[in-house]
């Protein structure tokens, strides 16, 4: 039976989770802006997302509002930037291998992330206060990816709305 990391408390591996749960629903909320926009149905939509990874969704994010929706090209250029952001510590946190410092304090390291050599293992230290900031800032850039998907869902169905007659063709 796998046991857990020697010394983390489970508040700790609670919150490692937390960022692994929120983070999918915030690349969920950035799959279905990009089916809002193309103006798909779900399944066709997860046929194009699904084999994307996140950063290459938000670039297509990126093109894809600048092609059909470009009055909301700055807001998607800036939350683009602000998840890019959250990622670095989401991935660092969910496949960082967990410890404590001398200070003992929650570590997480990484062979993968560039440290000053080869040799080097680089890591982190995430306090509780660092987590919840985390944490929040997935949910916070989630739920404005799903408000600017509302936009485009609400101006995609008005350009098909038959407009009203002008007033003087009426009688």
């Amino acid at each position: 039976m796998l046991k857990p990391p020697p010394d983390l408390l489970r508040s700790e591996i609670f919150t490692i989770g937390l960022v692994a749960v929120y983070w999918s629903y915030l690349e969920h909320a950035a799959e279905r802006m990009i089916w809002a926009i193309l103006e798909v149905d779900a399944s066709t939509g997860r046929a194009i997302t699904a084999p994307i990874q996140m950063r290459s969704r938000l670039k297509m994010l990126v093109s894809l509002i600048e092609a059909r929706h470009p009055p909301l090209l700055e807001a998607v250029k800036n939350i683009k930037d602000t998840i890019e952001k959250l990622e670095a510590d989401r991935n660092l946190v969910v496949h960082g291998i967990w410890a404590r410092d001398q200070q003992s304090r929650p570590t997480a390291t990484s062979l993968r992330r560039k440290s000053s050599g080869p040799h080097l293992i680089y890591g982190e230290v995430f306090p509780r206060e660092r987590m919840t900031g985390i944490i929040q800032g997935i949910i916070d850039a989630g739920a404005y990816v799903h408000s600017l998907t509302g936009v485009i869902e609400n101006a995609s169905s008005q350009k098909f709305r038959t407009p009203a007659p002008p007033e003087h063709t009426k009688n």
